[in-house]
């Protein structure tokens, strides 16, 4: 799976997304009529995705890590908003699926440096998707 920002590789094939979690919500309005037992709910068509993920990497050295979890960090939250996209594997005959999150904001990032070794925490909200060919 290979996870782009604003065209830039966040997560490389090579490297599996842990905590991958896809929500999606749409806004519902229920209106009812005093005493009544029934009521009527209405789609708003306010929606939005929920996207989180986490990102491990293993760097040569200590300060390796630190550079790169220190500018990656200022890199990725300078991008926002910009459209993100997930694409799958190939799996046998399955072709991989592509989808795309229009003008994804990156609610939140966060980098944990552990010796050689970074793990980031991407939180993305948008209000549309699509698949892409």
């Amino acid at each position: 799976m290979t996870i782009l920002f604003s065209d830039n590789i966040i997560c490389p094939r090579e490297i599996r997304p842990k905590n991958l979690s896809i929500l999606g919500r749409r806004k519902i309005q229920s209106e009812s009529i005093i005493g009544s037992s029934s009521g009527k709910f209405f789609d708003r068509g306010n929606r939005v995705f929920e996207i989180s993920f986490d990102v491990e990497r293993m760097h040569k050295n200590p300060s390796e890590a630190q550079n790169f979890g220190l500018g990656h960090l200022c890199f990725v939250h300078a991008l926002s908003p910009a459209d993100l996209q997930i694409h799958s594997d190939f799996v046998g005959k399955t072709a991989p699926l592509k989808i795309r999150f229009a003008e994804a904001s990156l609610s939140k990032v966060s980098c944990q440096i552990d010796a050689d070794k970074t793990t980031f925490h991407y939180e993305f909200y948008a209000s549309e998707s699509e698949e892409m060919q």
